[in-house]
This record gives C-alpha cells, structure tokens and sequence, in this order.
C-alpha cells in the first residue's frame, strides 16, 4: 500500500491501478514485469536524469547496464563501489 501519495514512484512500472487505489498486488506485480519484459526484449535502457550524481551515474552505466553480460559488474562489486563512494563507516554495515 502507498502510505503517501506524494512520494515519488516509479510510474513507468506500476500498473494503472496502483495509481487509483495505492494498493499494490499480484496483478500489479505481473504488469510491471510485464513492462520488465519489454525493456529486456527491445534493448531500453534507462537514461540517468540530469541530477543524477556523477558516481551514481558511472555505477549505472558502466557497472549494471553494458550490453554485454561479460562486461558487468558482480553485485558485490557494484556493492562495495557504493560503498567506498559514499564514504560509509564500514563496508560490513554499508553490506549488511
């Protein structure tokens, strides 16, 4: 359920409905996998917006989003980048 309507959603992925009545459900669930599908198939990737940070950015595009599958990043790594980027106290509770 969405606690509060202002907050920022992810529009592009929730089903019509969610919209109307803030509630999420299976239904919901297998629409937005629905537009998942899309993405994949037609080759979409997101494009970072223009107030994204420069290091949130590089983790985007050059970790999570190359086309070919042998040039991306391991979860752990993109993990441990977010990490030592953003100056957390200790990699085991940025992780954990």
């Amino acid at each position: 359920m969405i606690k509060d309507m202002k907050q920022r959603l992810p529009i592009r992925w929730l089903a019509p409905e969610v919209l109307s009545t803030g509630t999420f459900t299976k239904k919901s669930d297998v629409y937005s996998f629905g537009v998942l599908l899309w993405e994949v198939l037609a080759g979409y990737r997101l494009s970072a917006p223009d107030k994204m940070p420069r290091g949130v950015r590089v983790i985007m595009t050059k970790q999570c989003f190359p086309g070919n599958p042998d040039e991306r990043s391991r979860m752990s790594e993109v993990g441990r980048y977010c990490c030592m980027s953003y100056s957390y106290t200790g990699t085991k509770q940025c992780l954990a």
